[in-house]
């Protein structure tokens, strides 16, 4: 079970987790220090989502090389 607790998660569970941690962070009863360690692990979560999504943007990219020797970017195109 600690080893759960040491797994990156995949984008889907850190979106999930941030709205959960947005719930929590809603409610007016909520101690400032809870608030804080909160907010602490939402900022991560939302550096690992930025990196996943950069990540999946940069696959999705291929550069080509023009007839005069320069790379332009386009999008990878998908097969129907």
């Amino acid at each position: 079970m600690a080893d759960d607790m040491n797994k990156t998660p995949d984008f889907e569970t850190a979106l999930k987790r941030l709205e959960d941690l947005v719930k929590e962070l809603e409610k007016p009863d909520l101690p400032l220090e809870k608030s804080m360690e909160l907010f602490q692990e939402g900022t991560k979560l939302v550096a690992l989502c930025r990196g996943i999504l950069g990540q999946a943007e940069q696959e999705v990219k291929v550069l080509l090389e023009t007839s005069d020797g320069r790379m332009k970017e386009e999008d990878l195109e998908q097969d129907d």
